[in-house]
């Protein structure tokens, strides 16, 4: 942040705010250009004279946002007034970008090449004639750094611009690179800046990719794109860099693999063949690897991110229905927990068998992203008490006389004094089932959701929340 821009921040607390989310935005428009269709030879963000007038590399670009005084030299109308052009990470010499016009509302968001400065525009919002549209390919030569400014030439359209004000990203997009907690299979999933959703459309055979979120914070629902994918998409999972989605699809038996940056941004790129019946995708924290639960063989199949190939098949059994993934923080995905839940609850080995309330328990399988041949089963014990009573009068011969009783299998005490609360006000015992999600919480106690069923007499589902210590 420059001093001039400082010493400009007056007037109210709002008007503050307001100030900066704009200076976000123009971050985020900064970012657009680079990745988009414009070319950039000088992206540079160091204050150092010795970066006078040189052409820009990654190192100098990387989740640094440059605001410009007017967009023109990005096609831009200059009714939209400053505009902002922000990095993400760059892996080797490409790189996310989004550009913004705050006044205007407006975006667009590609990838950015240094070397060959050129900003390919995957996806916008700007009005026609008015700014880049999705496949616009702009070319800035020369781009280079000048004291920490970053100055763009656009030949094609005779503009020249220089940054007014640069620094850090506050939200740079694409996100950070690794994911900041532990991942989940889902059916929507958010961008890494709170901006955008990916949900699937099972009945639509589809993914939506909509705007939750505009450049000033406030709650938007404006659908971006909606792509085609496989038949039944159940759960979507996003890379770290938010850089593509990967969607489970049920009857087709295929993970589709979505890019949302590049020129393939928005189209199916490869369907990796798995299983039918997929009801779980997770990734881990660094993005390298994918756990999908193929439902029906009772098994895990681990891909490749890199090579976009099975490279395991993990033996769970049952019907594995959910995935977490820890995430202790480091760089390194093969010191992670993969976590996967049983649907179904299973008979506890010598209990009081089936069709009863304790009879059954929940399982989870864990197993280690470095081996996953050294699978662990953890069981998720019923409860006794589950905070429900049933009146059993029906069930014991002593409250029934002169009438055989329904079935003394489910009465609780066969010699209780009839009218005793031990027959009239029955504890109801409930054991986990139906394991559809799993969270892993941060912190050390925490709190997570599971389906139980009663069994004794009469069937009820409850939600109950078990909390570990």
């Amino acid at each position: 942040m420059s001093d001039q821009e400082v010493s400009g921040r007056t007037g109210s607390a709002q008007a503050r705010r307001r100030r900066m989310h704009r200076q976000t935005v123009w971050f985020l428009l900064a970012l657009v250009v680079c990745a988009g269709s414009l070319a950039l030879f000088g992206c540079g963000g160091d204050d150092d004279d010795n970066n006078k007038g040189q052409n820009v590399t990654a190192a100098n670009l990387a989740n640094m946002a440059f605001t410009f005084p007017s967009g023109e030299a990005f096609g831009i109308d200059p009714n939209f007034g400053p505009v902002v052009l922000v990095f993400g990470k760059f892996t080797g010499n490409t790189g996310p970008f989004r550009l913004e016009a705050a006044e205007g509302n407006a975006t667009a968001t590609g990838e950015a090449t240094v070397g060959s400065c050129i900003l390919q525009v995957n996806i916008g919002n700007f009005p026609a004639n008015q700014g880049p549209q999705a496949g616009t390919r702009l070319t800035l030569d020369p781009c280079t750094l000048d004291k920490g400014k970053l100055r763009v030439e656009n030949r094609g359209l005779g503009k020249t611009a220089t940054s007014s004000i640069q620094g850090l990203a506050a939200n740079p997009p694409g996100g950070i690179g690794r994911l900041v907690a532990a991942s989940r299979s889902t059916s929507i999933v958010l961008t890494s800046d709170d901006r955008f959703v990916v949900v699937a459309n099972r009945e639509a055979n589809s993914v939506a990719f909509i705007e939750v979120r505009n450049l000033q914070g406030q709650d938007v629902a404006n659908k971006r794109i909606e792509i085609a994918v496989g038949q039944e998409p159940r759960y979507v999972a996003i890379s770290p860099d938010d850089r593509e989605i990967y969607v489970s699809n049920t009857v087709s038996g295929v993970v589709s693999v979505v890019p949302l940056l590049g020129s393939d941004a928005g189209k199916v790129v490869a369907d990796i063949p798995v299983d039918t019946e997929l009801p779980a995708i997770a990734v881990t924290p660094n993005g390298t690897r994918l756990y999908i639960g193929n439902h029906t063989d009772g098994t895990v199949s681990v891909i490749d991110v890199a090579s976009r190939q099975v490279t395991a098949t993990v033996q769970v059994g049952g019907n594995p229905a959910a995935i977490a993934i820890t995430n202790d923080g480091d760089s390194d995905d093969t010191d992670e927990t993969v976590f996967v839940t049983q649907f179904y609850a299973g008979l506890i080995p010598n209990g009081p068998g089936e069709g009863r309330d304790l009879g059954k328990q929940g399982i989870v399988r864990a197993f280690s992203v470095a081996d996953t041949t050294n699978v662990a089963t953890i069981t998720l014990a019923p409860l006794a008490n589950s905070g429900f009573t049933a009146d059993r009068t029906n069930f014991c011969p002593q409250t029934r006389p002169g009438g055989a009783p329904v079935s003394s299998l489910f009465c609780p005490d066969l010699n209780a004094a009839a009218g005793s609360t031990t027959i009239t006000q029955a504890l109801q015992g409930v054991y986990p089932n139906q394991l559809q999600s799993a969270l892993i919480q941060p912190e050390p106690t925490g709190e997570r959701g599971e389906t139980g069923r009663e069994h004794d007499g009469h069937q009820r589902f409850v939600r109950k929340r078990y909390r570990s210590h």
